[in-house]
């Protein structure tokens, strides 16, 4: 039974704590430190394609990067906007929400050395179309569940996006245990434990791997070596991280 601070009930057989980086079912399990402030944020707008000169961001995943900072741009929308995210390090900033617009100026005054093509697209940005959020994470867990209670997603295993893995894990999350609560419908809590054992190894890897990415992304003279190699950054050698298919190895 879980009670609400409404007081409301509800009555189940299992939990499944997907309540985010700040999750309460984790913290009542484990007693954890809440999430940290890493002194990264996240800087997000969209430029429609027509007020860009044609061409000016090729068709793929486009990734600068330089001392303290790096930015990603790909087109959505069928190509009609494109969107982008600068990450900086600020020490001073740490408020979350996605929806907290930023200063235009701030940003462009921050990449106001880098490439030409950066500096174009920041530009553009609409006034009140460009948001900012910190960035937090927590430690990996050595274990999720206990009894009939587990974690998935963001509440499990919170991480920085420069592997652009969050999302994922969480989907990936979601198919395997879907997948043993299926397979053991009568024993919910060795199903419980299943999932955590075929998740919690990969997740916690990533976890660390995409820190590693941003410390990487950031150090001094990595943007050139970034640019001449033009395998952003190494993503493209990650097969253990894109080439996974959690559908093939967890049947439905």
């Amino acid at each position: 039974m879980l009670n609400f601070e409404d007081g409301s009930t509800l009555h189940g057989s299992i939990v499944i704590g997907a309540d985010g980086v700040h999750s309460r079912v984790r913290t009542l399990l484990h007693h954890d430190p809440d999430a940290r402030f890493t002194g990264h944020v996240a800087y997000r707008g969209m430029v429609s394609v027509d007020d860009l000169e044609p061409n000016l961001v090729e068709p793929k995943f486009n990734l600068w990067a330089g001392p303290s900072a790096h930015v990603v741009a790909y087109y959505v929308r069928r190509g009609e906007l494109l969107n982008y995210v600068a990450l900086t390090e600020e020490a001073g900033w740490k408020t979350e929400s996605w929806t907290t617009r930023a200063d235009k100026s701030d940003l462009a005054a921050q990449f106001q050395d880098w490439n030409p093509t950066v500096q174009t697209i920041i530009d553009h940005t609409q006034e009140g179309q460009c948001y900012k959020w910190a960035l937090l994470m927590r430690e990996p867990l050595s274990t999720w569940s206990s009894a009939r209670t587990t974690l998935l997603g963001d509440a499990a295993h919170p991480m920085v996006p420069y592997l652009a893995q969050g999302s994922v894990m969480a989907i990936e999350d979601a198919w395997v245990l879907a997948h043993y609560l299926a397979a053991h419908p009568t024993t919910p809590d060795f199903a419980l434990k299943a999932y955590e054992e075929a998740r919690i190894e990969r997740t916690g890897k990533i976890q660390i791997a995409a820190w590693e990415q941003g410390q990487l992304n950031h150090a001094v003279g990595r943007g050139g070596d970034i640019s001449e190699r033009g395998d952003g950054g190494g993503f493209s050698k990650s097969s253990w991280i894109y080439g996974y298919d959690v559908c093939a190895l967890y049947p439905d």
